[in-house]
């Protein structure tokens, strides 16, 4: 068996949304744009034919990836801790930047950043695991910065 993804239930909740929708209505819809393309003749020049398999084929590729990660996931509950794990959201201090950012701790599978869900891989990631309220860390990326962990949810 391969990896196990350690997610939250908000996040298994998403996921099972997500695929349940594509693999009915909007696979359902594919599939008829498909036929409305054919229909319309010649396919070897029919762009609406074209676009529709390759959306097909990405609708598939990622309800792979769903279902991977349904049947391979461990729901984790996120608790509060006085140090940083998967699943916290975290308040922390930009020494550099000088400003507050409020990201979530999640794995690779889950990373996000437009939703500050930021991989216990990436270098901010594993900079904090483990660390305190309280602890100021060195994040060693390409331009190191130092953070202050001001809060742990």
């Amino acid at each position: 068996m391969g990896e196990k993804y350690r997610i939250t239930q908000e996040s298994y909740d998403s996921y099972k949304k997500e695929y349940e929708k594509l693999n009915t209505e909007v696979l359902n819809q594919n599939i008829q744009e498909i036929k409305d393309a054919r229909s319309q003749g010649d396919l070897s020049e029919n762009a609406d034919y074209t676009a529709a398999l390759a959306q097909q084929e990405k609708i598939g590729r990622r309800l792979g990836q769903l279902k991977n990660i349904l049947d391979n996931c461990e729901i984790i509950e996120v608790v509060g801790s006085d140090v940083v794990t998967l699943g916290n959201r975290v308040t922390i201090y930009d020494c550099d930047a000088e400003e507050e950012i409020v990201i979530t701790l999640v794995q690779s599978v889950e990373a996000n950043i437009d939703s500050l869900k930021i991989s216990d891989k990436s270098v901010l990631g594993s900079a904090i695991l483990g660390k305190k309220v309280g602890d100021i860390v060195k994040v060693n990326s390409n331009k190191p910065y130092e953070v202050k962990i001001l809060q742990i949810n």
